[in-house]
């Protein structure tokens, strides 16, 4: 299309110096440029001041629950598995008592979007056949208060289908937040390269000192992408 012959004429022109943001947004550019760009890897913020709390599960994830925008972020998808696991707390191996008050922070939806937020609660309602405490807050622009909210949390979910990079997961990352990202984000692409298959081992060993068998989930596959959620929300 126009837009795609115009990044192919602004890439190319030999006068350029092209940069690219995270492995995935570089193989794509030194696709339309026929040259290696220069690729730059976001700062690591300072970690906030904090301790994640340990008494309850907190959550954070960010998207909105609209369609269009639900079909690249998969905000549904997150909520959708947090709820899950509230019904089913299969695999859980912490102690229970963490599940009896569990927050979900939604962070995307502006406080103008009151029928998104109530579709967003009666879906992890539904979920999780239980009532959940999900908090729906707008995009923070102050980036020392989104980090103090990262750092309030013990658990960030970047579900993405496609992320160029993952600021947000990025970010929970500096905060000591355990993430949870999809394989097609340039985050992913990035701790990849870098520590190739020791993460996936780290997170093995450290299931296993848990008393937790990861194998039965590996065994099974990934998600069948023709099972869908209830309410259609999508499989990544």
């Amino acid at each position: 299309d126009a837009k795609h012959r115009r990044q192919a004429t602004l890439f190319q022109d030999p006068q350029a110096c092209v940069f690219a943001v995270g492995p995935l947004l570089r193989d794509a550019c030194e696709e339309l440029a026929g040259r290696q760009p220069i690729m730059l890897v976001p700062g690591f913020p300072d970690r906030p001041a904090g301790t994640p709390p340990d008494k309850s599960l907190v959550a954070i994830t960010f998207g909105r629950m609209d369609r269009t925008s639900d079909r690249i972020k998969q905000g549904r998808l997150a909520v959708a598995g947090f709820g899950r696991a509230l019904k089913t707390k299969a695999g859980y191996p912490f102690p229970m008592r963490r599940l009896d008050a569990p927050r979900l922070y939604l962070i995307g939806i502006g406080a103008d979007c009151a029928a998104e937020a109530a579709e967003a609660q009666a879906f992890v309602d539904t979920m999780a056949e239980r009532a959940v405490n999900l908090i729906a807050l707008p995009y923070d622009e102050e980036r020392q208060a989104l980090m103090q909210r990262l750092a309030g949390a013990n658990l960030s979910l970047m579900l993405s289908w496609h992320e160029g990079f993952g600021l947000t997961g990025w970010e929970a990352i500096a905060s000591g937040v355990p993430l949870i990202v999809g394989t097609h984000s340039g985050l992913y692409r990035l701790i990849d390269e870098e520590l190739g298959c020791t993460w996936a081992d780290t997170a093995r060993a450290f299931l296993g000192g848990l008393g937790v068998d990861p194998a039965p989930r590996a065994a099974a596959g990934p998600a069948d992408p023709a099972r869908p959620l209830p309410g259609d929300a999508p499989w990544p």
